[in-house]
């Protein structure tokens, strides 16, 4: 892979070949080669990212990969690690719109959206999100029919704000017509959310068969003031799996304590 530093000038390295991950996107999304990796370091905001358009094609031995450098790896240390921290009140979003793209160990205090729509295999991984009037990790079709598979969730912690619409996890949606599976979330936490823990749909369009699965497994809803697990799921097509979630309603001061996460 061809590796590219996201770096600030305040770094005890000095100022990577990027100060910000669009940066590098913007430079990479035109290249022949879609192997384009970029190494993350802590200590400044990252600044939030859309990857979208790629002249590349992507596949699961040459990727777009955005991770924590080694060494800065939060390591379930909230205070620690490469952070995506613009204001807490913005609107904006993390987007992956590129097939294979991998996003490993970053903090943000803005959600992570899987443009489901538009790709398929995206893995998030080692992330933590805490999005203000917002869903901190989401999967979820948005059109009239969504063909895609193999998008994995894993190891995340989602941090609630108990205000508005607040969701951790959004997985589903309607009209999933892709492979099996089409998502999986596992080993992730939500905590403290207002609205939703974990909101998962599959509503198939009627005469579709065989439609993508949901699978949700070893997760926890800790202190959530609103509903832990959503479902739905009609026609009888896609199907939502669900295995080993527990829902809690005790409080922690130290997130390492919650179960299912391993940052």
């Amino acid at each position: 892979p061809k590796i590219r530093t996201i770096r600030a000038s305040t770094h005890p390295l000095g100022t990577g070949d990027f100060t910000t991950i669009q940066a590098w996107e913007d430079y990479v999304d035109d290249k022949i080669n879609p192997f384009q990796w970029a190494e993350c370091y802590q200590g400044f905001d990252l600044g939030t990212f859309t990857l979208s358009g790629w002249s590349s094609t992507p596949t699961s031995s040459g990727y777009p990969r955005i991770y924590a450098a080694s060494g800065e790896v939060h390591q379930g240390n909230l205070y620690k690690g490469p952070t995506i921290a613009p204001p807490l009140d913005g609107t904006e979003t993390n987007t992956i719109s590129v097939s294979y793209t991998k996003v490993e160990g970053l903090g943000s205090t803005r959600g992570f959206n899987l443009d489901i729509n538009s790709a398929s295999n995206i893995e998030i991984d080692k992330c933590w999100s805490f999005h203000k009037d917002g869903t901190c990790f989401k999967a979820k079709s948005e059109v009239s029919t969504t063909a895609s598979s193999g998008n994995v969730i894993k190891n995340c912690l989602a941090i609630g704000t108990r205000t508005g619409h607040d969701v951790g996890f959004e997985l589903g949606g309607d009209n999933m017509i892709g492979g099996k599976p089409g998502i999986e979330c596992y080993n992730c936490t939500s905590y403290g959310h207002i609205n939703t823990g974990f909101k998962v749909t599959n509503t198939n369009l009627p005469g579709f068969y065989g439609g993508a699965d949901v699978d949700l497994k070893n997760c926890i809803s800790m202190a959530c003031s609103g509903i832990d697990f959503s479902y739905a799921n009609t026609n009888g097509n896609g199907v939502i799996s669900t295995s080993n979630n527990l829902s809690s309603d005790s409080s922690a001061d130290d997130m390492s304590v919650m179960l299912g996460v391993s940052l």
